[in-house]
């Protein structure tokens, strides 16, 4: 075989050989793509019910106040905490 031909014929399996890596990689890349698409699909579903649960509490006067209380019980522990995890340094 002549010496062109061998390095032709080299060339040609390694161009090949890259393709089919940049091939696999693509394929890896959409499904990477593909299941992140499914998570963010799955996260916008679970906000939408959480938004729709807050319209229905913030619907009546006493399921809103109490929610008030929580938040602020929360706050004030939250300062708490802060105060004397800063308190000890």
């Amino acid at each position: 075989m002549p010496v062109g031909k061998l390095y032709t014929s080299r060339r040609f399996h390694a161009l090949l050989q890259v393709t089919a890596g940049i091939k696999d990689e693509v394929e890896k890349s959409h499904r990477a793509l593909d299941s992140i698409a499914g998570d963010m699909g799955s996260a916008r579903m679970g906000l939408g019910a959480t938004v729709h649960r807050f319209k229905k509490v913030f619907e009546e006067p006493q399921k809103k106040q109490m929610l008030y209380w929580v938040a602020a019980i929360v706050a004030v522990l939250f300062i708490l905490y802060n105060l004397i995890k800063y308190s000890r340094r």
